[in-house]
């Protein structure tokens, strides 16, 4: 048996070998030999060996200090760098010490350029080339230079562009290799990161950078965001070399490198890879985890400095986690929803967040309101009865059969669309919507013409559960609004021209109704959309946030009016829920880890293993819970069909069948065939936990088999159905309910349409001042109007208070502006006095403190001059700046004059400026009660 030394040896000479180097001993040792020389137990001056010192063009350029397989290596680099220190004088070497420095156990590589400022060991993948190290030590390390960027403009960046900027900066600063940035949808994510490669490249002289994408069409759009990118009235790819690569080659000379993650796959592990798998997203183009990217000479694992990650909150760091590790790269994260395995991934370095509500305030992204509508069949589902002549469609050829109903079909709204389609239910929902149009919804741009109001209603996306599902909900919006086909249309993975219509839908006043699955649920712009039609519920909320961010994007009035022309601004987009997507708890997308996999096994996947051979604890526990599932939902001709295919492939009973008494629990089981998919699924429970549980098997008849043997044998009696084809795919087939019912006898009708209020907040809150109007001061002030002034930390407790009672006060301002029809946010901390007076009922229209306080300030002036009094322009400036601190923070104190005029000279300037007109404390005090009363 090999030591772990030899082992760790002989892994670390392979991957040596595998970049190009050369290993040679003290006997046929030849500097020149070749590009690349590892020169084992090189001797240094103080008489100990280094295990290997690499020379490149013959000059000593790095060590490496070898340790045996397993061996923690953060330690080692003390005594690594000691022989780096010890190179006998006047070997040739580079820059008169190596400065490379590695340690490795076999599987891990740690490695060190000592030429950095605080230098500090990374973890690769593979060891360097040796032309990729003198390329290395040939220029100034990146990490030096990334300490050196010069600080950024602000210029025309937003606000949240600039920080994020600037802290991704700092944070490469510090060498974070691993770098969040959470950014709304709308605010311009890729706009951001075409600034931050500008900077990379030209301060930080990066050389590559590749930009991540998981779908095929966001990398024609992110391709087209670089293109039209300016410098200086440059553009950037006149500056720059861009490639967006759509097939297996990456020119050397791109310094912006745009493509999948699929298609880098591809390109590492020489594994085709077909368009449609391109077009779909990450998640739905991998069953299987990547254990570990081979080593690809033509795109070594330091091919590039940064890789920026588009969309970061998806399953990459599941499945295609390992290409992530291939590489040496700083890595990027650019999203609008983070998942807790995304925080994970990123070493919860958040540097910058800027949310989705922070956006509607800044005017960046709008609010969305919520409109309800629910019928009768989506609630509850529906009967057909028995001898009922109904319509069954084959999803796979889209075949219709006529079948005759032996008993009552009944169905539940889980069943609607997917076991049970009913064409008047959609039909039902469509009709409300155009009804609510110009009723409810937008009745501001209605006109005499009903020909223009069909024409241009506004955009319009619903989202449908499956592409058989947005066939029926597209046939029937052409029917619904008496229009044709480019009116409404399907956009799903499977059309062909689907990035050509996402650009039209985008750009053509014509189309105005887009159905879709998950096509354009995440990652697509399309500005002018102000509607979003929810016929299928969403569980994750990430997911959920992905998909309302379709519709929040802000557009010019002008562009608006181009696409939608009876539309004057969007200042708000519309979600209207049929199916209860905003009532439904919503759970965080992270993956089900079982073993080494990052999320659960296809049912095809299941079978195929067991089917193979594996059978493990896992896959048959797994399997068990989806055959139970299935057993549960196919009609009785599905399930008579597989009983006989289990009755063909029978096996006579084991040799000595356990019966009765087996295991801790003393489990009473008959290990027969299997007649139905019921006992099947029992039986792989069954073994499951015997192969679990290192169960001591007690058989009813004696046997000269081994308790292993025994386990053997009774995994292969109970999983020998799936060694037959014929019952493999056909319960595969029956699983995906590959027929559908079409109910064109039960008609639906509207059971509630009306906008969805939180009153749940507003309840609460007015629930919460009342209790409170005694303990929290600044409620006792409002309430009972005391002459006592409310101060910024008067409100800063009541803020406090209500976020400890889970009162959301940002979503309290919206549900009463929203109850009142009203288009406004809670920006400042004086807004709390709006929201209480509204919840005592002291005012009965909400308006921010801001606005009715500037309104006051104005006739107060005019009551001055009633009086006679004018003032200079010294007074009108010194009470504006009251009025804005007022405004700001509730209450302006006399000390507060040594802070806002202290270059003026405090309290002296401001007696000084109202001279005999005004009295200090009288002014003060009739500002207060004429802004706040």
């Amino acid at each position: 048996m090999k030591k772990p030394e030899e082992i760790a040896r002989e892994q670390i000479d392979q991957k040596l070998k595998l970049a190009g180097w050369e290993i040679q001993t003290k006997e046929n040792f030849n500097r020149l030999a070749s590009q690349g020389v590892a020169y084992c137990e090189f001797c240094t001056s103080d008489k100990k060996f280094a295990d290997y010192v690499l020379y490149v063009e013959g000059k000593i350029i790095g060590i490496i200090e070898a340790k045996k397989s397993g061996y923690l290596l953060s330690g080692v680099f003390a005594q690594s760098s000691h022989y780096a220190n010890f190179i006998p004088k006047g070997a040739p070497i580079f820059q008169n010490a190596p400065a490379f420095i590695y340690e490795s156990n076999g599987e891990e590589i740690y490695f060190c350029d000592l030429r950095e400022q605080d230098y500090r060991s990374r973890i690769l993948s593979y060891f360097h080339t040796p032309s990729s190290l003198l390329n290395l030590i040939k220029s100034d390390p990146l990490r030096n230079f990334l300490k050196n960027i010069p600080l950024l403009e602000k210029n025309n960046l937003r606000e949240c562009q600039y920080h994020a900027i600037k802290n991704l900066e700092s944070s490469l600063a510090e060498n974070h290799n691993r770098s969040l940035l959470q950014m709304a949808t709308g605010s311009g994510k890729t706009y951001t990161a075409c600034n931050i490669s500008y900077r990379l490249l030209k301060y930080a002289r990066a050389k590559r950078i590749l930009f991540l994408v998981d779908r095929k069409d966001l990398g024609s759009q992110t391709l087209s965001e670089y293109e039209n990118f300016k410098i200086s009235n440059r553009s950037f790819s006149e500056l720059y070399i861009i490639n967006h690569i759509t097939q297996n080659t990456i020119p050397e000379d791109s310094q912006i490198v745009i493509m999948t993650i699929q298609r880098l796959y591809s390109i590492l592990t020489n594994t085709p890879l077909t368009e449609e798998d391109e077009e779909l997203e990450s998640s739905q183009t991998l069953q299987n985890v990547i254990s570990k990217i081979p080593y690809n000479q033509s795109i070594p694992f330091d091919f590039f400095d940064f890789i920026i990650v588009d969309e970061c909150h998806r399953s990459i760091y599941g499945n295609w986690r390992a290409i992530l590790d291939y590489f040496d790269s700083f890595i990027i994260g650019l999203t609008a929803t983070p998942s807790k395995l995304t925080f994970g991934f990123f070493q919860s370095n958040l540097i910058y967040s800027y949310t989705y509500e922070q956006s509607v305030l800044d005017g960046v992204n709008v609010d969305f309101w919520a409109w309800r509508i629910e019928t009768n069949i989506t609630q509850n589902g529906s009967v057909i009865p028995p001898k009922s002549l109904i319509i069954k469609r084959d999803k796979r050829d889209r075949k219709i059969i006529y079948e005759e109903l032996d008993e009552e079909l009944a169905y539940s709204n889980k069943d609607l669309d997917t076991k049970v389609l009913n064409r008047s239910q959609i039909r039902t929902i469509l009709t409300e919507y155009k009804k609510l149009i110009y009723s409810q919804l937008f009745s501001e741009r209605k006109s005499e013409d009903e020909s223009k109001n069909l024409a241009y209603i506004p955009k319009t996306l619903i989202f449908a559960k499956d592409d058989h599902h947005a066939e029926e909900i597209t046939l029937i919006a052409r029917e619904v609004f008496g229009k044709g086909n480019t009116f409404a249309q399907k956009i799903t993975h499977t059309n062909k021209n689907s990035k050509e219509a996402i650009r039209d839908f985008r750009t053509n006043p014509n189309f105005r109704i887009a159905i879709t699955v998950d096509m354009i649920a995440t990652g697509t712009d399309i500005k002018p959309l102000e509607v979003l039609i929810f016929m299928r519920n969403v569980k994750s909320s990430g997911y959920f946030e992905q998909m309302k961010g379709r519709g929040c994007r802000s557009i010019d009035d002008q562009a608006l009016r181009e696409v939608t022309p009876n539309a004057k601004s969007k200042n708000k987009f519309y979600i209207i829920d049929c199916i209860g997507v905003l009532d439904s708890a919503k759970i965080l997308s992270t993956p089900i880890i079982k073993g080494d996999r990052a999320q659960t096994p296809t049912l095809k996947k299941a079978i195929e293993d067991i089917a193979k051979g594996i059978i493990t604890p896992q896959n048959t526990s797994l399997l068990a819970s989806k055959i139970s599932r299935i057993a549960q939902k196919i009609d009785k001709k599905d399930e008579a069909y597989l009983q006989k295919l289990l009755e063909e492939t029978f096996i006579p009973p084991i040799q000595t069948p356990l019966q009765g008494n087996f295991g801790e629990n003393k489990e009473e089981y008959d290990f027969i065939p299997s007649n139905s998919l019921l006992s099947l699924s029992k039986q792989l429970y069954t073994l499951s936990n015997i192969l679990e549980e290192d169960i001591t098997l007690h058989p009813s008849t004696p046997t000269p088999l081994t308790q292993e043997e025994q386990k053997e044998q009774l995994a292969n009696f109970i999983t020998a159905p799936f060694n037959h084809a014929s019952f493999r795919n056909s319960l595969i087939n029956i699983a995906k309910i590959l027929y559908i019912y079409i109910d064109e006898l039960n008609t639906d009708e509207v059971t509630l349409s009306q906008p969805i209020e939180s009153t749940n907040q507003i309840e609460d809150f007015e629930r919460f001042i009342i209790e409170h109007k005694d303990s929290i001061l600044a409620l006792s002030i409002l309430y009972d109007k005391k002459k006592i002034h409310i101060t910024q930390n008067a409100l800063e407790e009541l803020k406090q208070k209500l976020q400890e009672s889970q009162i959301d006060i940002a979503k309290l301002w919206k549900s009463y502006a929203k109850k009142q029809n009203k288009q406004s946010a809670y920006k400042n901390l004086t807004d709390l006095i709006s929201l209480v007076r509204l919840g005592y009922q002291q005012i009965k229209e909400l308006h921010s403190f801001a606005e009715n306080a500037n309104k006051l300030y104005e006739l107060y002036l005019g009551r001055l001059i009633n009086k006679g009094i004018h003032l200079t322009k010294e007074q009108r400036n010194l009470f504006d700046t009251i009025k804005e601190c007022i405004i700001t923070e509730g209450y302006f104190s006399q000390k507060d004059f040594g802070e806002y005029f202290a270059d003026e000279g405090g309290i002296a300037y401001a007696n000084r400026v109202l001279g005999d007109s005004f009295k200090l404390e009288v002014c003060l005090e009739e500002l207060y009660e004429a802004l706040v009363g």
